[in-house]
């Protein structure tokens, strides 16, 4: 339970628009952006967290930017993903890798749901805010602009039997910050930071476990709604500290230059049919288990469905070729 109260933890993700903060800005259904994971190398958490204000530098120059490692963020109708019968009055849904975050908004605020972790091992953790929706910020969301909120719900975890355990938690979000983003071959200007602090506690009455989290999240309006950026740092009592960066920008020309650009599947995890999106017109995709045997393969287009029948729940690799290119995606099935 504690793994994977870990991972989902990293889902409660707020986006963001430079200059002021509607709802009329928040990313569209169907917006997606490939991120890769890089590492942080000797930039601490705690040097970026102190930069705020505006005309400001957040230094992420010494980053290792060569990891071909992904993470799609993609926006989906809640309607049509596989846990929708318990989010019933969410509009949409935020993928970020295995993690699939529920919410809706209106004019003067942006709600969250709950969230669906899928692990391969563990199986499916589904946290419901039944009992307290969490406001994640009050529209319009300026810089300096701050909002407060508790969030109450339940999950079920399996300690041999499936037993109900409580979740409550308090969520922070502020945008703090304006300036220049410096990575190691470019800087990054005319940026907005979004910061979102949360403390979370599971209870199932014999154990509990507190997660704390900070998340800074970078956006350049000008080239999308979803975050170019991404910082997050999470410690959990009795597990240790996690973190986890990610970046719209890759700096490796000579690999970007062999890859097909901005591949995202979603939704993911996905009951066994999600779209391919990507930079490509026309291409090949193959899915492979985890013993490297190919139960799928056709020829696709951007924007097309990929619908796999009588394959077992667990994790799988996507691979597209395309124009001489490939992408390598990994999905959960459930």
């Amino acid at each position: 339970m504690k793994k994977r109260f870990l991972l989902a933890s990293l889902i409660l993700t707020s986006q963001a628009s430079f200059g002021q903060l509607t709802q009329s800005n928040e990313p569209a259904i169907g917006a997606s952006s490939l991120m890769y994971v890089v590492d942080t190398g000797a930039v601490t958490m705690a040097s970026v967290s102190s930069v705020t204000g505006t005309g400001v530098t957040w230094d992420y120059s010494t980053v290792n930017m060569n990891m071909a490692t992904t993470q799609a963020i993609a926006v989906s109708d809640a309607a049509s993903t596989p846990n929708a019968s318990e989010f019933p009055t969410s509009v949409k849904a935020i993928t970020q890798g295995t993690i699939l975050q529920y919410f809706n908004s209106t004019a003067t605020e942006r709600v969250a749901q709950g969230f669906v972790f899928t692990d391969p091992t563990f199986g499916e953790v589904v946290v419901v805010f039944d009992t307290d929706e969490a406001i994640q910020m009050t529209y319009p969301f300026n810089y300096g602009s701050t909002s407060t909120d508790a969030y109450v719900g339940s999950t079920e975890i399996n300690v041999g039997v499936p037993t109900t355990a409580t979740v409550t938690g308090q969520v922070y979000s502020i945008i703090d910050g304006t300036g220049t983003l410096k990575l190691p071959d470019v800087d990054l200007t005319n940026l907005f930071r979004l910061t979102t602090m949360d403390t979370t506690l599971v209870n199932a009455g014999f154990t509990s476990v507190e997660v704390i989290r900070t998340q800074h999240e970078y956006y350049d309006l000008a080239d999308q709604d979803l975050p170019i950026f991404v910082d997050a740092y999470i410690s959990i009592s009795g597990l240790g500290e996690q973190r986890q960066v990610l970046s719209k920008n890759f700096s490796t020309v000579g690999l970007k230059n062999n890859t097909i650009n901005d591949v995202v599947l979603y939704p993911n995890p996905s009951n066994g049919e999600f779209t391919i999106s990507g930079d490509f017109a026309k291409g090949t995709v193959e899915v492979i288990d985890l013993s490297g045997r190919t139960v799928y393969s056709s020829e696709v287009t951007a924007g097309a469905s990929v619908k796999l029948k009588e394959v077992k729940s667990g994790m799988y690799t996507v691979k597209l070729a395309a124009d001489g290119k490939t992408s390598v995606q990994k999905i959960t099935i459930k």
